[in-house]
């Protein structure tokens, strides 16, 4: 347990060194298969980057046929996955902006530039993805891994590219020339899969933790 807890702190934890000029460029600690030098990209190289379109909370309807994901839920219901849908809509508009599973999603806009560097990684296809939101469709890359990189481990360089003061914003083009550092596909889906299994029994404890405050 001790082991699996470092690995997920070595992912989710920047160091200042990291911050500072990214000088640990491969996690020290990796699964004993892998053994493949990362690779560095520019984020341009690995996705393709759309926006969503067309869909807002008052198209939100509670027996609705299409499942959308809005902006402002990945503050309020999504963390780096997005396991579940939450919302419905009937909105049949024909611009509507559909996901391809291992999408991964950031807000186009925020309170602060931290707030704005959050993603999430979309499972399914065909899910109506709301307006005011980045849509960075991988090439070959697992959705998951990308997810919790940027998430974390690039969430300050970023931040740094939100323009903006009361609203801050961050465009696609600000940000499609950041440097990447990937291992191949089948240890990002292995790390991706471990991290994602920590956080369900992170999600699990704090619902006992719920309960227990109940009781």
């Amino acid at each position: 347990l001790m082991y699996y807890d470092i690995f997920y702190l070595a992912l989710k934890v920047k160091t200042k060194g990291q911050i500072e000029g990214e000088k640990l460029l491969e996690p020290k600690l990796r699964f004993k298969k892998f053994e493949d030098n990362y690779k560095k990209y520019k984020l341009k190289e690995i996705v393709d980057f759309y926006k969503g379109n067309t869909l807002s909370k008052s198209d939100i309807a509670e027996k609705g046929k299409t499942p959308c994901i809005l902006y402002g839920e990945l503050y309020t219901k999504y963390s780096e996955i997005a396991y579940k849908i939450f919302s419905f809509t009937n909105n049949c508009n024909s611009n509507l902006f559909y996901s391809k599973k291992n999408d991964v999603l950031i807000p186009c806009s925020g309170e602060t530039a931290l707030d704005i560097s959050t993603s999430t990684c979309v499972l399914f296809d065909n899910i109506a993805i709301g307006g005011d939101l980045n849509v960075l469709r991988s090439k070959n890359q697992d959705g998951k891994y990308l997810s919790y990189l940027l998430s974390h481990k690039k969430r300050i360089e970023i931040a740094k590219y939100a323009q903006g003061d009361s609203i801050v914003h961050l465009y696609a083009d600000k940000i499609k020339n950041i440097n990447i550092y990937l291992p191949n596909y089948r240890e990002q889906e292995k790390v991706s899969s471990f991290l994602g299994l920590l956080d369900k029994k992170i999600e699990l404890q704090k619902r006992k933790i719920g309960a227990l405050k109940i009781y």
